[in-house]
């Protein structure tokens, strides 16, 4: 606002405290004589010729006085005027908002002021402007400037912002490792996260899991704009209880009680398979059948069960013990080797002869002598008990063999002879030229392969091997002949046989003198037939020497016998241009049946590939005798009537043949609606007969040399049929009703 100031023409004051300012007087006013004052500019000053006027200026004015003086020259001075008013307070800045427990600077325009806050509860100000939150809400600020014109003030809000608050967390401080929970606090919006994460960790809505056992620290972070904050949480992961190992015998014999233990208490007992072995509450294992089981204890807490496990194997004494020595038997000198098994054995032992012994299952294969040779006993032991078995030994020495006993030389006539060697268990062979003898396993000698009447001689052998070695001896054997004879074995009566003996000088003897003579000297014999009939009657004996035996006496040597009788057998016809066979025999048995064939007519059949069996060849239709001779010491011959047949052949008398009409035939049943019967007359063959319709269509066509027929009218359709018989030189013809 303007103030009124009085301008004195006297030196200035800077005391007065509205701010008069006085124009000083200079030295004007000692030594000159003022004579007029002049004030410019003359804007708010009362006069502006006075001394002395009073100025009062809207705004800062600079005033210039001119002193006239009559002595003096003029001079002048400058006085410049602002106007005062109340003090002005400035302006307040910094920020407006403070944490709490936090400070923020606040500064001012002006610097005279001094700092005061409405809410001290809330916020403090020091006088350097730091501002200092206490609790959460807002004060004003103010800054106030005092002076003689009055004071100012200026005012500032500061909020007070609260700190952030983790607030607290609750929930479980245990967990179970694999195991979740959930953890809460009371303050929402915050981060959650696990100091150990391979022990536990956190999700973001607080769900803990245990990963391992240990220990973990949960923080729980909240932030605002006055920063983070952290609440704490220490949890601990546990496990299932650890357990201790079980101790105690592995193996429990049937029916019989073995105890375990266990270090850790309160567990429970179990076992894998009850059938084999069960367990008590104490640990104690009760073996029930031979198997491996395994035996549980398991401690428990809220973490779960953990479990020690123990293999057990339930055994009885051992069983199925067998003892075995290999090779066996073995030659004095060689190594032995002795083998052992047993069920459930745990430790073996051997004794034996000459004061054998070990104590391992198989021992190391030792050498034998004629003392190791007995009875070896294996034993395997167990826990549970024993079981034995035993190997018997047999230590072989190389063999030897005694000298052959028997009779030599010996007849042929008296074999078999017998030779004995010793010891037993040999085997004999022998060296026979021809293999004229030979000699059995039990040294039996008898004829060979090669064997006849003539002396022989032989070395025979007997020898016996073992796998240690053989041995054997010989002895050369002479066999004494016998007599042979020589001839014909048949006769015929009234015919003569020439028999003879070997070796000459031998004695003929005869019997059955009714039915031959015998003459001529030794050593041969003319042999006539008396009768038929008769009985082996020519024996011969060898002359006794060193060569031959008279016994055994050789014969009976002839066969009498009748003429005979000759057979022919085979089919009775033959289809023209085809083979038939025929056989002749005769009942000379024993007597040669080669024979002879002939036939009657070639132009109808031919024999060919005569012999014992011949082959009879059709030429033409038509009736042929065939003959046979057989017999070679005494002939006979028979015949047999073949018939040859051919349906598309002509007969051999076709232009005499003779045309017969039904009335020949007979057929019946006729009419007929199944089977019918065609006959033609006794010693008549047919050839051939041949059915048609009435349209001539042949229905049955058939080639056979019968004289009787039967055919199958029942797939036929009802109606008259026509049959038709070739029979050599006759034709007949019928007719056949269908019904």
């Amino acid at each position: 606002m303007a103030q009124t100031v009085t301008i004195n023409s006297v030196t200035p004051s800077s005391s007065d405290p509205c701010g008069t300012d006085l124009i000083p007087s200079g030295s004007i006013y000692n030594f000159c004589t003022i004579t007029g004052y002049s004030w410019l500019p003359t804007t708010g000053l009362s006069c502006g010729a006075c001394a002395n006027p009073t100025a009062t200026p809207a705004t800062t004015t600079t005033y210039t006085l001119t002193m006239s003086s009559s002595t003096c020259a003029s001079t002048f001075a400058t006085i410049t005027i602002s106007p005062l008013g109340a003090p002005s307070a400035g302006t307040i800045y910094g920020p407006s908002t403070v944490c709490s427990g936090a400070t923020i600077s606040l500064t001012e325009t002006y610097s005279t002021g001094t700092w005061s806050s409405s809410t001290p509860t809330v916020a403090t100000i020091d006088g350097s402007g730091v501002v200092y939150g206490v609790s959460v809400g807002t004060t004003t600020i103010t800054y106030t400037v005092s002076g003689s014109c009055g004071t100012a003030f200026t005012t500032y809000s500061v909020n007070v912002a609260p700190a952030a608050n983790p607030g607290s967390i609750s929930g479980s401080t245990t967990l179970c490792a694999g195991a979740s929970t959930t953890l809460s606090e009371t303050v929402s919006g915050g981060t959650w996260s696990s100091s150990n994460t391979g022990v536990a960790t956190i999700d973001a809505s607080g769900n803990l899991w245990g990963v391992s056992t240990g220990s973990a620290t949960i923080s729980y972070a909240v932030t605002n704009s006055c920063g983070t904050a952290y609440a704490f949480y220490n949890i601990t992961v546990t496990g299932p209880p650890s357990v201790a190992s079980i101790t105690g015998s592995a193996t429990a014999c049937l029916g019989t009680l073995t105890t375990l233990s266990d270090a850790t208490p309160s567990g429970a007992w179990s076992s894998s398979n009850t059938a084999i072995a069960t367990v008590d509450a104490s640990g104690g294992v009760i073996g029930v059948t031979i198997g491996s089981v395994t035996i549980t204890y398991a401690v428990s807490n809220s973490c779960g069960t953990s479990y020690a496990t123990y293999g057990m194997s339930v055994i009885a004494a051992p069983s199925s013990a067998s003892a075995a020595a290999s090779p066996n038997p073995l030659c004095s000198g060689s190594s032995l080797s002795l083998t052992g098994s047993a069920a459930g054995a745990t430790s073996y032992s051997w004794s034996g002869p000459n004061s054998y012994s070990a104590a391992v299952q198989n021992p190391t294969s030792f050498t034998v002598n004629a003392l190791s040779a007995g009875v070896y006993t294996f034993t395997a032991t167990n826990a549970c008990g024993s079981a034995s078995a035993t190997a018997t030994v047999t230590v072989v020495t190389t063999p030897t063999v005694s000298a052959i006993s028997g009779t030599t030389p010996f007849c042929k006539g008296a074999m078999p002879v017998t030779f004995t060697c010793g010891p037993t268990g040999g085997s004999w062979s022998i060296a026979s030229p021809s293999n004229r003898l030979t000699i059995s396993s039990s040294g039996v000698v008898t004829a060979g392969v090669g064997g006849n009447a003539s002396p022989s001689s032989a070395v025979i052998t007997y020898s016996i091997t073992n796998m240690c070695g053989s041995a054997s001896t010989t002895l050369s054997i002479y066999a004494k002949g016998f007599a042979t004879m020589g001839g014909t074995g048949y006769v015929c009566v009234g015919g003569q046989i020439t028999i003879s003996g070997s070796p000459s000088g031998g004695t003929w003897s005869y019997a059955d003198a009714t039915h031959f003579t015998a003459s001529g000297a030794v050593p041969s014999n003319v042999v006539t037939a008396v009768s038929t009939g008769g009985a082996p009657g020519v024996y011969y004996a060898a002359p006794d020497n060193s060569d031959y035996c008279s016994t055994p006496l050789v014969g009976p040597r002839t066969l009498f016998i009748s003429n005979g009788t000759a057979y022919i057998s085979g089919p009775s016809s033959v289809q023209a241009t085809n083979n038939i066979p025929l056989t002749g025999s005769t009942s000379l048995g024993g007597a040669s049946n080669t024979g002879t064939w002939s036939s009657s007519n070639t132009a109808i059949a031919t024999v060919i590939t005569p012999g014992a069996t011949t082959s009879v060849y059709g030429v033409s239709v038509g009736s042929v005798t065939i003959m046979y001779t057989g017999g070679a010491a005494c002939p006979v011959t028979t015949t047999k009537n073949i018939t040859v047949v051919c349906p598309t052949c002509k007969p051999a008398r076709e232009s005499g043949a003779i045309t017969k009409s039904d009335d020949d035939l007979q057929i019946y049943p006729n009419p007929t609606n199944g089977e019918l019967t065609v006959q033609i007359p006794d010693g008549v063959i047919a050839t051939a007969i041949t059915i048609t319709d009435v349209t001539g269509k042949v229905i049955i066509t058939k080639i056979d040399a019968e004289n009787e027929f039967k055919f199958d009218f029942s797939r036929y359709p009802t109606g008259v049929y026509l049959i038709k018989v070739d029979a050599g030189d006759r034709k007949y013809t019928g007719k056949i009703i269908r019904n």
